[in-house]
């Protein structure tokens, strides 16, 4: 300060822009009390510098890296947090470092409604051995699937529209914790799609022939005047209720409340798809099946664009048939080829 002359310690590599405009700092630097040490992140390390510029040299690292520190007053202790929000105390002098706090459970909503009775895909990162997020609150909240990347809950049919809900990992062994606040709503409709590779808009809806005997593809085409059976989660209550967790079993008919509508298009030309039934799918936890008849005619062969409103709420368009034949892992033995491709990723 008394020379006003600036020495440079070290140059880190460019950096993008924060959503703010300004350019993203990621050397943290902190100071000990008397001036003459500064602690910096490089590199996903942490350094430690006279400030004339001597005697550089790494006093802690992670294998998922440093994303921030600071060193203590007295210069004989740094904190550190990596990338997975672990928080770490390094001695100074012999550069070890304790754990103070374990990894920060991260939880990612990658699919399905936050409604009720609605499935809830969530990703879950940093989480213990066999710990499951959940909806924290008063009803138990089913898992109702699983894959290598994803667990699936069911949001359960007693929580109000409009409340929130939180979900959290309860075996988080990390002394912070990561709650996301989501607010439910009446029905936010998610089609379930053909697991096509590349980007194919629009998407093509996932649907089965009249007597379920394979999807509709390219290869396998709905025929003019064919009911098929299209599934979606997300479209809100039915009547009668239905138990949360409970498999929709066959031979009751469990009736979406609100109205539901598609339409074909061909050119500029929309003609109205007769609607047999939309509720939840049997076999299923929340899973809704609408059975929409196509016109017989006026429709050209493939692809076939149609777009479903509910409540008069126009959703997405859709396309039918698919453009390539897909060839499904069966996950139940009871529901066969046609319908395992519903765990499939959209």
């Amino acid at each position: 300060v008394a020379t006003r002359r600036d020495l440079i310690l070290t140059t880190g590599a460019p950096v993008g822009f924060t959503s703010f405009g300004n350019t993203a700092s990621y050397f943290h630097p902190s100071l000990v009390n008397d001036g003459s040490l500064v602690a910096y992140v490089l590199n996903q390390k942490l350094m430690l510098q006279a400030m004339d510029g001597s005697n550089l040299r790494q006093i802690a690292t992670a294998p998922e890296g440093i994303k921030e520190a600071v060193i203590s007053g007295y210069g004989n202790l740094a904190y550190a947090v990596t990338a997975t929000d672990r928080l770490l105390r390094v001695d100074i002098s012999s550069g070890t470092d304790t754990e103070l706090s374990s990894a920060v459970p991260h939880i990612q909503i990658v699919g399905g409604a936050l409604v009720p009775g609605g499935r809830l895909d969530l990703s879950v990162t940093d989480a213990p051995g066999n710990s499951d997020p959940a909806i924290l609150g008063r009803v138990p909240v089913p898992i109702i699937g699983r894959s290598a990347d994803a667990v699936t809950l069911q949001v359960p049919w007693e929580a109000a529209v409009g409340s929130t809900v939180k979900l959290a990992v309860p075996a988080n062994p990390s002394a912070f914790e990561e709650v996301d606040d989501n607010q439910l709503q009446a029905s936010i409709p998610e089609f379930y799609t053909l697991p096509l590779p590349g980007d194919i808009f629009p998407p093509y809806a996932l649907a089965a022939h009249q007597d379920f005997r394979s999807i509709v593809t390219d290869s396998s085409p709905a025929k003019p005047g064919e009911v098929v059976h299209l599934f979606f989660t997300g479209l809100g209550a039915v009547a009668p209720r239905i138990a949360t967790g409970a498999v929709t079993p066959v031979g009751t008919l469990f009736r979406l409340q609100t109205p539901f509508a598609c339409q074909f298009q061909q050119g500029s030309q929309l003609m109205d798809a007769n609607i047999l039934f939309a509720g939840l799918a049997p076999r299923f936890v929340g899973v809704e099946q609408v059975d929409l008849q196509i016109p017989a005619s006026g429709i050209t062969r493939t692809p076939r664009r149609f777009r479903c409103s509910l409540n008069g709420l126009p959703l997405r368009n859709l396309e039918l048939p698919a453009e390539t034949r897909i060839d499904c892992i069966p996950t139940d033995p009871l529901l066969g080829r046609v319908l395992g491709c519903l765990l499939s990723r959209r």
